[in-house]
């Protein structure tokens, strides 16, 4: 069995929390965003969504994702055959 190097469960780490957040930011308006969210704003008429931070967000999780898989022990076994 391979071990696992911990930057690749860091790396999987971030990408899980960076689609977390993603989610929140399209699920709620600004003024319904939780307060240690940056964004979060008094509630006002017509606050609208974050879909530029929601998707830069996932932007980094995939790239968190993508880096994961090139530490892994798995994209080392498949570039040596």
């Amino acid at each position: 069995m391979r071990k696992i190097p911990l930057l690749t469960w860091v790396l999987l780490a971030v990408g899980i929390v960076f689609v977390a957040v993603a989610i929140v930011y399209l699920s709620f308006k600004a003024d319904d965003l939780p307060s240690f969210f940056p964004g979060h704003v008094a509630p006002v008429a017509g606050a609208a969504k974050y879909t530029k931070r929601a998707t830069a967000a996932i932007i980094v999780a995939v790239i968190a994702f993508a880096a994961a898989f090139f530490t892994s022990p798995f994209f080392k076994a498949r570039r040596k055959s």
